[in-house]
């Protein structure tokens, strides 16, 4: 049996991940982790208002959009993008294809 590794750019990956939390996992072909990082960011999402303070912000209604904002949950966020960001940039994958 021939086997073919197939690429996956770490640099790819970290962009995905930067545009939503798990999609660089889910590039990489580790579903768990990226599905747990997708529910993680949809929770911190829903739970620090953060889609509602930005409406507020957008339309020039800066004290209503501190005031509705979580920052307690919003402080996730950044450990959010960083792990995924980061742990597809140290650890580069090849998958094993047979045929």
């Amino acid at each position: 049996m021939r086997q073919r590794h197939e690429y996956k750019s770490p640099y790819a990956a970290a962009v995905w991940s930067m545009v939503l939390p798990g999609f660089g996992q889910i590039y990489n072909k580790d579903y768990i982790i990226g599905f747990a990082l997708l529910g993680f960011e949809f929770l911190v999402n829903l739970y620090s208002n953060l889609n509602l303070a930005l409406v507020y912000s957008f339309t020039g209604d800066f004290a209503r959009a501190h005031n509705v904002i979580d920052y307690r949950w919003g402080m996730f966020y950044p450990s959010l993008y960083a792990f995924p960001s980061g742990k597809r940039l140290t650890e580069p994958k090849l998958t094993m294809i047979d045929f």
